[in-house]
């Protein structure tokens, strides 16, 4: 059965995402994809909440930004981090 309120993504694939995005070599509409639809890992849906109010939080400096990447991506990467290291933990806590 389908779930329209959310989408089932592993902690490998928003990780996969989040660094296509900031080496801007994902296409053309992944950030939609990954942004628009409320995921139901709730980790992943913090840091997909995070991601969107980049933009409240470090507003765009040229009109085809979504944020001030120079600043957001920090973040961004700080994001990264907090999923490889839950993934880390999941791992380390089924090898018990």
């Amino acid at each position: 059965m389908i779930n329209w309120n959310s989408i089932d993504l592993s902690k490998d694939e928003y990780i996969s995402f989040l660094r296509s995005w900031i080496a801007d070599t994902c296409g053309e509409w992944d950030y939609d994809d990954y942004t628009s639809v409320k995921v139901s890992d709730p980790q992943i849906e913090s840091i997909r909440q995070r991601l969107i109010r980049l933009s409240d939080k470090y507003p765009p400096r040229h009109k085809h930004e979504l944020y001030n990447r120079d600043e957001g991506d920090q973040e961004v990467l700080v994001m990264i981090k907090e999923l490889e290291k839950a993934k880390k933990a999941k791992v380390g806590s089924s090898d018990a």
